[in-house]
């Protein structure tokens, strides 16, 4: 299975004020066929290709983010 059923609820109706929201997803009814994934690659070869993307991945500048909490 692949996924779970659309869950919508609006905010007011979890009650925020308990410990735990609880919110179960249901899988879907419809099942897809076995899928088999494999790779070519060696694991050292996955060692090498990742230690020569380091700087397309990552910044090498510095680089500064902002973020926001609502309480």
């Amino acid at each position: 299975m692949l996924g779970y059923k659309t869950y919508e609820a609006p905010i007011w109706s979890a009650d925020l004020a308990a410990n735990d929201v609880i919110i179960e997803l249901q899988a879907p009814l419809s099942c897809s066929k076995e899928v088999v994934v494999t790779d070519s690659l060696k694991a050292g070869e996955i060692m090498r290709l990742a230690l020569s993307r380091i700087e397309q991945n990552y910044p090498m500048e510095r680089l500064q983010l902002e973020g926001f909490i609502a309480t």
